[in-house]
Protein backbone atom coordinates (compact mmCIF):
# COMPACT_ATOMS: atom_id res chain seq x y z
CA UNK A 1 0.00 0.00 0.00
CA UNK A 2 2.58 2.36 0.37
CA UNK A 3 4.57 1.81 -2.27
CA UNK A 4 1.32 2.36 -4.34
CA UNK A 5 0.94 5.92 -2.16
CA UNK A 6 4.73 6.88 -3.01
CA UNK A 7 3.87 5.87 -6.85
CA UNK A 8 1.79 8.90 -6.82
CA UNK A 9 2.90 10.84 -4.99
CA UNK A 10 6.14 11.09 -6.39
CA UNK A 11 4.73 11.10 -10.07
CA UNK A 12 2.33 13.86 -9.14
CA UNK A 13 1.74 15.24 -12.51
CA UNK A 14 0.29 11.85 -13.83
CA UNK A 15 -1.59 11.79 -10.59
CA UNK A 16 -3.15 15.05 -11.56
CA UNK A 17 -3.95 14.18 -15.13
CA UNK A 18 -6.13 11.22 -13.31
CA UNK A 19 -8.14 13.05 -11.19
CA UNK A 20 -8.39 15.94 -13.83
CA UNK A 21 -10.16 13.00 -15.77
CA UNK A 22 -12.04 11.40 -13.18
CA UNK A 23 -13.33 14.96 -12.53
CA UNK A 24 -14.53 15.16 -16.19
CA UNK A 25 -15.87 11.65 -16.61
CA UNK A 26 -18.18 12.51 -13.51
CA UNK A 27 -19.71 15.78 -14.53
CA UNK A 28 -20.35 13.96 -18.23
CA UNK A 29 -22.31 11.38 -16.52
CA UNK A 30 -23.87 13.99 -14.25
CA UNK A 31 -24.92 15.73 -17.22
CA UNK A 32 -26.02 12.46 -18.93
CA UNK A 33 -28.48 11.91 -15.93
CA UNK A 34 -32.09 11.78 -17.18
CA UNK A 35 -33.83 14.41 -15.53
CA UNK A 36 -36.98 15.37 -15.55
CA UNK A 37 -39.46 17.93 -13.83
CA UNK A 38 -42.07 15.16 -13.23
CA UNK A 39 -40.15 11.71 -13.09
CA UNK A 40 -42.05 8.40 -14.34
CA UNK A 41 -42.20 6.64 -11.26
CA UNK A 42 -44.57 3.00 -11.77
CA UNK A 43 -46.92 2.39 -8.84
CA UNK A 44 -49.56 -0.18 -7.97
CA UNK A 45 -52.35 1.76 -8.41
CA UNK A 46 -56.00 1.63 -10.51
CA UNK A 47 -58.86 4.20 -10.75
CA UNK A 48 -61.90 2.92 -12.00
CA UNK A 49 -64.70 5.28 -13.80
CA UNK A 50 -68.29 3.81 -14.51
CA UNK A 51 -70.98 6.30 -16.47
CA UNK A 52 -74.52 5.56 -15.62
CA UNK A 53 -76.64 8.25 -17.47
CA UNK A 54 -79.50 9.14 -15.61
CA UNK A 55 -78.78 8.36 -11.89
CA UNK A 56 -77.81 10.19 -9.44
CA UNK A 57 -75.28 10.60 -6.90
CA UNK A 58 -77.32 7.97 -3.97
CA UNK A 59 -77.40 5.21 -6.68
CA UNK A 60 -74.58 5.69 -8.22
CA UNK A 61 -72.84 4.78 -5.21
CA UNK A 62 -75.52 2.21 -3.67
CA UNK A 63 -76.05 0.51 -7.17
CA UNK A 64 -72.36 0.73 -8.66
CA UNK A 65 -69.71 1.90 -6.72
CA UNK A 66 -70.41 -0.02 -3.44
CA UNK A 67 -70.52 -3.81 -5.58
CA UNK A 68 -67.05 -2.96 -7.03
CA UNK A 69 -65.50 -2.22 -4.00
CA UNK A 70 -67.09 -5.73 -2.43
CA UNK A 71 -65.72 -7.60 -5.52
CA UNK A 72 -62.01 -5.72 -5.33
CA UNK A 73 -61.46 -5.71 -2.02
CA UNK A 74 -60.85 -9.42 -2.29
CA UNK A 75 -57.87 -8.65 -3.69
CA UNK A 76 -54.65 -8.82 -1.77
CA UNK A 77 -51.96 -6.23 -0.82
CA UNK A 78 -54.39 -3.69 -0.97
CA UNK A 79 -53.61 -0.07 0.81
CA UNK A 80 -56.44 1.80 0.34
CA UNK A 81 -59.61 1.58 -1.62
CA UNK A 82 -62.74 4.48 -1.97
CA UNK A 83 -64.65 6.00 -4.04
CA UNK A 84 -66.74 8.91 -5.04
CA UNK A 85 -70.06 9.55 -6.65
CA UNK A 86 -72.29 12.06 -8.64
CA UNK A 87 -74.58 12.16 -11.02
CA UNK A 88 -74.23 9.86 -13.81
CA UNK A 89 -70.10 8.96 -12.60
CA UNK A 90 -68.60 6.97 -10.15
CA UNK A 91 -64.48 6.84 -9.57
CA UNK A 92 -63.27 4.26 -7.81
CA UNK A 93 -59.88 4.05 -7.14
CA UNK A 94 -58.14 1.31 -5.65
CA UNK A 95 -54.16 1.88 -4.25
CA UNK A 96 -51.67 -1.35 -3.49
CA UNK A 97 -49.05 -2.10 -1.51
CA UNK A 98 -45.32 -0.68 -2.36
CA UNK A 99 -43.73 -3.61 -4.43
CA UNK A 100 -46.80 -5.24 -5.93
CA UNK A 101 -46.89 -5.51 -9.25
CA UNK A 102 -48.69 -2.77 -11.36
CA UNK A 103 -49.43 -5.02 -14.14
CA UNK A 104 -50.60 -8.42 -12.47
CA UNK A 105 -52.85 -5.96 -9.70
CA UNK A 106 -54.44 -4.48 -13.30
CA UNK A 107 -54.98 -7.53 -14.64
CA UNK A 108 -56.89 -8.89 -11.22
CA UNK A 109 -58.97 -5.53 -11.30
CA UNK A 110 -60.12 -5.96 -14.83
CA UNK A 111 -61.01 -9.80 -13.93
CA UNK A 112 -62.84 -8.81 -11.07
CA UNK A 113 -64.51 -6.28 -12.59
CA UNK A 114 -65.76 -8.81 -15.34
CA UNK A 115 -67.55 -10.50 -12.36
CA UNK A 116 -69.05 -8.41 -11.35
CA UNK A 117 -70.60 -6.86 -14.53
CA UNK A 118 -73.58 -8.79 -14.65
CA UNK A 119 -74.53 -7.94 -11.80
CA UNK A 120 -74.73 -4.02 -12.59
CA UNK A 121 -77.54 -1.96 -13.41
CA UNK A 122 -78.54 -2.00 -17.13
CA UNK A 123 -78.07 1.34 -18.97
CA UNK A 124 -74.04 1.98 -18.17
CA UNK A 125 -72.42 3.24 -21.09
CA UNK A 126 -68.87 2.49 -20.17
CA UNK A 127 -66.86 1.06 -16.98
CA UNK A 128 -62.95 2.40 -17.63
CA UNK A 129 -60.04 0.85 -15.56
CA UNK A 130 -57.13 2.88 -15.55
CA UNK A 131 -53.77 2.19 -14.22
CA UNK A 132 -52.00 4.92 -12.38
CA UNK A 133 -49.73 6.86 -14.58
CA UNK A 134 -48.21 10.04 -13.84
CA UNK A 135 -46.55 9.46 -17.90
CA UNK A 136 -50.37 10.74 -18.60
CA UNK A 137 -49.87 14.38 -16.60
CA UNK A 138 -50.14 17.53 -18.80
CA UNK A 139 -46.56 19.27 -18.64
CA UNK A 140 -47.99 22.33 -20.37
CA UNK A 141 -51.82 24.37 -20.32
CA UNK A 142 -52.55 26.80 -22.60
CA UNK A 143 -56.17 28.37 -22.37
CA UNK A 144 -57.02 30.71 -25.33
CA UNK A 145 -59.82 32.97 -24.69
CA UNK A 146 -62.06 34.82 -26.28
CA UNK A 147 -65.56 36.68 -25.70
CA UNK A 148 -66.55 37.55 -29.28
CA UNK A 149 -64.73 34.96 -31.64
CA UNK A 150 -67.09 31.55 -32.09
CA UNK A 151 -66.30 28.74 -30.85
CA UNK A 152 -65.19 27.49 -35.02
CA UNK A 153 -62.98 30.32 -34.85
CA UNK A 154 -61.41 29.07 -31.61
CA UNK A 155 -61.34 25.41 -31.96
CA UNK A 156 -59.65 26.07 -35.33
CA UNK A 157 -56.65 28.44 -33.79
CA UNK A 158 -56.88 25.50 -30.78
CA UNK A 159 -56.08 22.67 -33.49
CA UNK A 160 -53.64 25.09 -35.26
CA UNK A 161 -51.50 25.22 -31.58
CA UNK A 162 -52.68 21.22 -30.79
CA UNK A 163 -50.68 20.44 -34.12
CA UNK A 164 -47.71 23.09 -33.38
CA UNK A 165 -47.17 21.71 -30.06
CA UNK A 166 -47.35 17.60 -30.91
CA UNK A 167 -44.31 18.55 -33.28
CA UNK A 168 -42.08 19.55 -30.86
CA UNK A 169 -39.34 17.03 -29.29
CA UNK A 170 -40.53 15.28 -26.49
CA UNK A 171 -44.58 15.97 -26.19
CA UNK A 172 -46.60 12.57 -27.12
CA UNK A 173 -49.71 14.30 -27.78
CA UNK A 174 -51.65 17.26 -27.52
CA UNK A 175 -54.96 17.77 -27.20
CA UNK A 176 -58.31 20.06 -27.44
CA UNK A 177 -60.52 20.48 -24.63
CA UNK A 178 -63.82 22.83 -24.08
CA UNK A 179 -64.62 23.07 -27.78
CA UNK A 180 -68.41 21.84 -28.50
CA UNK A 181 -68.40 19.76 -31.56
CA UNK A 182 -69.40 21.63 -34.71
CA UNK A 183 -72.41 20.39 -36.80
CA UNK A 184 -74.63 22.07 -39.94
CA UNK A 185 -77.79 23.78 -38.49
CA UNK A 186 -80.67 23.48 -40.83
CA UNK A 187 -83.41 25.76 -39.08
CA UNK A 188 -86.49 24.97 -41.45
CA UNK A 189 -89.35 27.92 -41.51
CA UNK A 190 -92.79 26.56 -41.08
CA UNK A 191 -94.80 29.03 -42.86
CA UNK A 192 -92.45 29.08 -46.19
CA UNK A 193 -92.88 24.89 -45.74
CA UNK A 194 -96.52 25.29 -45.46
CA UNK A 195 -96.14 27.75 -48.59
CA UNK A 196 -94.78 25.54 -50.83
CA UNK A 197 -97.28 22.23 -49.21
CA UNK A 198 -94.25 20.31 -48.15
CA UNK A 199 -93.94 18.46 -44.64
CA UNK A 200 -90.63 19.08 -42.26
CA UNK A 201 -89.78 15.38 -42.88
CA UNK A 202 -89.22 16.46 -46.53
CA UNK A 203 -85.74 18.70 -45.38
CA UNK A 204 -84.93 15.54 -43.11
CA UNK A 205 -85.22 12.87 -45.82
CA UNK A 206 -83.75 15.38 -48.79
CA UNK A 207 -80.66 15.64 -46.57
CA UNK A 208 -80.54 12.19 -45.59
CA UNK A 209 -80.67 11.07 -49.04
CA UNK A 210 -78.07 13.19 -50.13
CA UNK A 211 -75.84 12.45 -47.32
CA UNK A 212 -72.73 14.31 -45.90
CA UNK A 213 -69.17 13.15 -44.41
CA UNK A 214 -69.77 17.10 -43.30
CA UNK A 215 -71.72 16.92 -39.97
CA UNK A 216 -75.44 17.81 -40.88
CA UNK A 217 -76.10 17.95 -37.57
CA UNK A 218 -80.10 18.87 -36.61
CA UNK A 219 -83.28 20.00 -38.71
CA UNK A 220 -84.85 22.38 -35.95
CA UNK A 221 -88.42 23.53 -36.59
CA UNK A 222 -91.21 24.77 -34.40
CA UNK A 223 -89.10 24.03 -30.72
CA UNK A 224 -88.62 20.39 -32.56
CA UNK A 225 -84.98 18.56 -33.25
CA UNK A 226 -84.38 15.90 -35.92
CA UNK A 227 -80.80 14.56 -35.66
CA UNK A 228 -79.47 13.34 -39.09
CA UNK A 229 -76.87 10.69 -40.23
CA UNK A 230 -75.64 10.06 -43.53
CA UNK A 231 -72.62 9.25 -45.56
CA UNK A 232 -72.45 10.92 -48.74
CA UNK A 233 -70.44 13.95 -49.08
CA UNK A 234 -70.81 18.20 -48.93
CA UNK A 235 -68.29 20.67 -50.15
CA UNK A 236 -69.74 23.76 -48.57
CA UNK A 237 -72.94 25.06 -46.97
CA UNK A 238 -74.29 26.23 -50.58
CA UNK A 239 -74.34 22.51 -51.85
CA UNK A 240 -76.54 21.61 -48.77
CA UNK A 241 -79.20 24.62 -49.57
CA UNK A 242 -79.00 23.73 -53.00
CA UNK A 243 -80.28 19.98 -52.27
CA UNK A 244 -83.56 19.88 -54.00
CA UNK A 245 -86.98 19.19 -52.41
CA UNK A 246 -89.50 19.07 -55.33
CA UNK A 247 -89.31 19.84 -59.06
CA UNK A 248 -92.91 21.42 -59.90
CA UNK A 249 -94.16 23.52 -63.28
CA UNK A 250 -90.47 23.77 -64.23
CA UNK A 251 -88.88 25.55 -61.03
CA UNK A 252 -86.79 23.10 -58.17
CA UNK A 253 -87.60 23.95 -54.65
CA UNK A 254 -84.42 23.60 -52.30
CA UNK A 255 -83.76 23.25 -48.74
CA UNK A 256 -82.33 26.98 -49.16
CA UNK A 257 -85.63 28.02 -50.48
CA UNK A 258 -87.46 26.36 -46.61
CA UNK A 259 -84.81 26.71 -44.15
CA UNK A 260 -81.68 29.20 -42.83
CA UNK A 261 -78.50 26.70 -43.40
CA UNK A 262 -75.28 28.06 -41.26
CA UNK A 263 -72.41 26.29 -39.46
CA UNK A 264 -73.05 26.36 -35.57
CA UNK A 265 -72.12 24.69 -32.30
CA UNK A 266 -73.57 21.23 -30.86
CA UNK A 267 -74.97 21.73 -26.96
CA UNK A 268 -71.83 22.00 -24.89
CA UNK A 269 -71.09 19.19 -22.70
CA UNK A 270 -69.48 20.88 -20.15
CA UNK A 271 -68.46 25.12 -19.82
CA UNK A 272 -64.78 26.17 -19.99
CA UNK A 273 -63.52 29.25 -18.73
CA UNK A 274 -60.15 30.94 -17.25
CA UNK A 275 -60.56 33.88 -15.26
CA UNK A 276 -64.00 34.02 -15.67
CA UNK A 277 -63.75 34.20 -19.26
CA UNK A 278 -64.91 31.67 -21.88
CA UNK A 279 -61.88 29.69 -23.13
CA UNK A 280 -60.75 26.44 -24.80
CA UNK A 281 -57.82 24.89 -23.67
CA UNK A 282 -55.19 22.98 -25.38
CA UNK A 283 -52.85 20.78 -22.98
CA UNK A 284 -49.61 18.64 -24.07
CA UNK A 285 -48.07 15.43 -22.50
CA UNK A 286 -44.58 14.45 -22.47
CA UNK A 287 -43.61 11.43 -24.05
CA UNK A 288 -43.09 8.46 -22.11
CA UNK A 289 -39.58 7.70 -22.07
CA UNK A 290 -38.00 9.99 -23.57
CA UNK A 291 -35.34 12.15 -21.28
CA UNK A 292 -33.59 15.44 -22.10
CA UNK A 293 -30.29 16.25 -20.21
CA UNK A 294 -30.37 19.33 -18.28
CA UNK A 295 -34.23 19.71 -18.50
Amino acid sequence: MQAITRFFVDRWQFTSVLFALLIALGWGAVQAIPKSEDPIVEFPGVAIAVVLPGADAEQMERLVAVPIENAINSIEDIQDLNSSSRAGLAVISVEFAWGADPEEKFGEVVRELNVVRNSLPEGIVSITPRRFNPAQTSIVQIALVSNNASFRQMESYAKALRDSLERSPGVQQAQVWGAPPSEVRVAADLDRLAAYRLPLTAVADALQREGADTPIGAVEAGGRRFNLQASGSFNSLDEIRAVPLRAEGGSVVTVGDVAEVNWANDERAHITRYNGQRAIFVTARAAGREHFPGA
